[in-house]
């Protein structure tokens, strides 16, 4: 008796474990971290001479350093204001986009036009020659308009550090990941405890996002 009693707990213990621990994996996929982001860009010349240019600055990170952008950080920070403020520039870009792309393709259907008029000069071009180069011209650089602008106009939104501070953001951070520990019932002994049963690196709890960097980046 005592033997299928211990046997039981023993079980219901296992149980119990299991799921802490399928609760803490869906807490580090979820877990948002305000950290440093270094963008290396390396460039040449015609000349072949390389050249590289470091930017130190900082992003938020989702998961295993899985970079996200602003719309999706305030969305779940629940920053109605900010999302309704990006959904907003979002729409601007594109009524833009959409105005350049109709121009751009009225702008180079006249210009390609005129350029099939017959010739009426001794130099055998047709007398829409000019006007046609220039609306050709026109319409093409108002069609890369349509593609550069919502391009643009995204790369600014996603940006982070373009709308919040890194204190404001740290801020928001932490209470998110306060927030879904609660949710999720996990505690952070139960996600250092996890941590440490499946790693054999030392923890760290500052982020770092580096080539060859080992370990576990944790942040309650």
């Amino acid at each position: 008796m005592l033997l299928a009693i211990l046997t039981l707990c023993s079980a219901l213990a296992d149980d119990a474990s299991d799921t802490r621990d399928a609760a803490v994996r869906k807490y580090l996929a979820s877990r948002l971290e305000a950290g440093p982001l270094r963008i290396t860009t390396v460039s040449s010349n015609g000349y072949g001479a390389v050249s590289t240019s470091t930017v130190n600055t900082w992003t938020v990170y989702q998961g295993q350093n899985t970079i996200i952008g602003t719309s999706k950080f305030a969305e779940l920070v629940n920053d109605k204001e900010r999302t309704a403020d990006l959904e907003k520039r979002k729409g601007v870009a594109n009524g833009v986009a959409y105005g350049l792309l109709g121009a751009g393709l009225v702008s180079a259907g006249v210009g390609v036009y005129e350029l099939t008029l017959p010739p009426k000069t001794r130099y055998g071009m047709g007398e829409g020659f000019v006007p046609g180069i220039v609306l050709t011209s026109v319409g093409t650089g108002l069609l890369l308009g349509a593609l550069y602008v919502p391009a643009y106009s995204r790369a600014h939104r996603e940006y982070v550090p373009n709308w919040y501070s890194e204190e404001q953001a740290s801020g928001l951070v932490d209470d998110y990941n306060s927030a879904k520990m609660k949710e999720l019932g996990v505690t952070k002994d139960d996600v250092l405890g996890y941590l440490k049963e499946r790693s054999q690196v030392d923890l760290t709890v500052t982020p770092f996002l580096a080539v060859n960097q080992v370990g576990v980046n944790v942040t309650f």
